[in-house]
This record gives structure tokens, sequence and C-alpha cells, in this order.
């Protein structure tokens, strides 16, 4: 929220090509039990997608968007309301 769009462009720039390699890699892995390199790999991904709206649809109203942003919290999960947590998909 608090990048610059040249931030913006290099990260997509260079993250966007390794995409599909890192979602085959982490398919199948549970991702509240991935650790170190691993977790750090799915915090980037997880970036990047934040990353690719910005760049690809928000681009210079990006810092419009992200005073909204700033202001939601999330404060609950699927746990909080007595049903499981849903699988993870890398499909959209």
């Amino acid at each position: 929220m608090t990048s610059e769009q040249a931030e913006r462009e290099e990260f997509y720039q260079a993250a966007r090509p390794c995409l599909d390699d890192a979602l085959r890699y982490l398919s199948g892995r549970a991702p509240d039990e991935l650790a170190g390199a691993d977790a750090r790999l799915l915090d980037l991904v997880l970036a990047l997608t934040q990353v690719a709206l910005a760049v690809e649809k928000q681009r210079d109203n990006e810092p419009a968007h992200a005073r909204v942003q700033a202001r939601f919290v999330i404060d609950r999960t699927s746990e909080d309301f007595g049903g499981p947590a849903p699988a993870p998909s890398a499909t959209c």
C-alpha cells in the first residue's frame, strides 16, 4: 500500500515470469505447514496477486485504492463461524 508505481512495476516484471513454476512447486502443500523459504515463496505469490491488480488494472489510481484498502481489517476466518476452512485452490 505504500509502494511507488516504479517499485510495483519492478516487482511485477521480476515475479510474473516465475509464477507458473512457483504455483507448481507449491501445489499440494498445505499453506499452514510451509516454513522458511517455502513460506516466503507463498508470501511472494500472494503479494504478486495484489501487485498485478495494481499494475494491470488500477495503474495511476492505485494510491486512491490503497487508502481505502488500508481501512479493511480482516479479523475473522471461516473457523470463527464453526465451519472448516475452505481448501486452498490455485485456480480462480
